[in-house]
């Protein structure tokens, strides 16, 4: 046998206490990564958990604009959105708040309206107060956030550019509300985990593509979960397994298809791929955003509902109230009560006292030029028909939108044929553009289930 040296004994002392790091490193990191933070202090789950969701704010700080011209023209071209009573809007939703109290608000991206730093900063302190009520928020990005090159001011007649933000400066700006209390937070993205209880997990999903922040161009509209990120879920999954923690998933934009018209840049390309991921966990919803509608869809086989809840931006200013029990998963769509704030508040600006009514009529107004635009220009379609097909498009249109379109199975071929016999409806189908029809079948016959609610027992 032949004699081990002291030089070559330090050299596989060396060795073993090398594998020996790497080895207690990698087991240690699972452990870090999810049990560091404060899980083991939390409680499982007894009592109801109230939790609240608000999506496509589109907010725009009050510094950066004075309403001047700059700001009027663009205000016309926000495809419905109601873009001179931000302020308010986000005031009453808060006195709304307190009233009820709920334990968490979900803000599910698309907070601003292109990316405009100052924007973030004042949408900050509004969490702030929110969080002073006890209600703590969590923030998942949009694809108007991050990286925007369209980030502008409006300001008499000129429009400026202004800062925007990257992901980094995202996270330090809402580090209080997600990024630094998570239980995991994926490196490769700004998707995290929070533990509300030690059994109840709710998973922020990064779902936006950025440009350079220097790029000077609108950050893209469409999504995908990287590929690194779908690994980091999948270290979720485990771990969620081995804690019997249920799962709650939010991601900005959609998993499921939402019309068939209207897809385009709504749904991630690797759709698939992460449904497959919750369904391994037994998830029954998720929670979306993006579109803008007020709209849930499902799965065929082994129902998973995605509930994409409507815009803050347009009418009717959507909130989506969720009440979750050892049993049960509860989901309400309801709305920011500006007029009732205004009310009590003293207020006399007739706009705000009839909120409602005013911020329907604009998305009305925007829906409404979609039927004219297509027919005014036929010399044999007198005046008045091409206003009604206007208003037939934007009752429907601010139907589907506000969640209010879905038509019962039961009756539902009698309810299609009387939409058919509409004068409006029949001039559309003869005279419409290649869109137009489409567009209208889909919003108005597609949807089978209603979207303002969901009950899973």
């Amino acid at each position: 046998m032949k004699k081990v040296t002291p030089k070559k004994l330090v050299f596989l002392f060396s060795c073993i206490l090398i594998i020996l790091v790497f080895f207690i490193a990698g087991y240690s990191k699972q452990e870090i990564t999810f049990e560091k933070k404060n899980i083991p202090n939390l409680e499982l789950g007894t009592d109801d958990l109230s939790i609240w969701v608000i999506n496509d704010l589109h907010y725009l700080a009050e510094s950066l604009n004075n309403e001047g011209e700059a700001f009027h023209e663009i205000a016309k071209t926000v495809a419905g959105k109601e873009v001179y009573y931000q302020q308010e809007t986000m005031e009453a939703f808060i006195w709304k708040l307190k009233k009820n109290s709920p334990e968490y608000l979900i803000v599910n991206g698309d907070l601003t309206f292109n990316g405009e730093k100052e924007s973030f900063l004042e949408l900050q302190h509004y969490f702030e107060e929110i969080e002073s009520f006890g209600t703590q928020v969590l923030v998942n990005p949009g694809n108007h956030d991050i990286s925007n090159g369209w980030a502008r001011s409006y300001i008499d007649a000129e429009q400026g550019k202004t800062d925007s933000i990257g992901p980094k400066e995202f996270v330090e700006i809402f580090k209080q509300q997600g990024y630094d209390n998570w239980l995991s937070k994926d490196p490769a993205s700004l998707s995290y985990v929070q533990a509300v209880r030690k059994d109840l997990w709710i998973v922020m999903v990064d779902s936006n593509r950025y440009l350079p922040q220097t790029n000077g161009k609108p950050a893209p509209p469409g999504g995908s979960v990287k590929e690194e990120t779908v690994e980091w879920l999948e270290e979720v999954k485990e771990m969620a397994q081995l804690n019997g923690a249920e799962i709650l998933p939010v991601m900005h934009h959609n998993l499921l298809r939402h019309n068939s018209f209207i897809n385009g840049e709504h749904q991630i390309d690797n759709a698939e791929e992460i449904i497959e991921i919750w369904k391994e966990l037994d998830v029954k919803v998720a929670l979306t955003a993006h579109l803008h509608a007020q709209n849930i869809q499902q799965t065929a086989a082994a129902p998973f509902y995605e509930i994409s809840t409507g815009a803050v931006a347009i009418y009717p200013s959507s909130i989506g109230e969720i009440e979750i029990s050892a049993d049960r998963f509860a989901y309400e769509r309801t709305t920011i009560p500006v007029a009732d704030w205004s009310l009590a508040k003293g207020y006399t600006n007739e706009s705000l006292l009839n909120f409602s009514t005013y911020k329907k009529e604009i998305f009305m107004e925007d829906s409404r030029k979609i039927g004219k635009q297509i027919l005014h220009q036929k010399n044999e379609i007198k005046k008045e028909t091409v206003l009604a097909v206007g208003d037939f498009v934007a009752e429907i249109n601010t139907d589907f939108f506000s969640g209010k379109n879905s038509l019962p199975i039961e009756g539902r071929q009698e309810s299609i044929q009387q939409i058919k016999q509409k004068e409006a409806y029949r001039w559309i189908e003869k005279y419409s553009s290649e869109w137009l029809l489409p567009y209208v079948e889909s919003i108005v016959f597609e949807d089978t289930i209603p979207d303002t609610q969901l009950i899973i027992n």
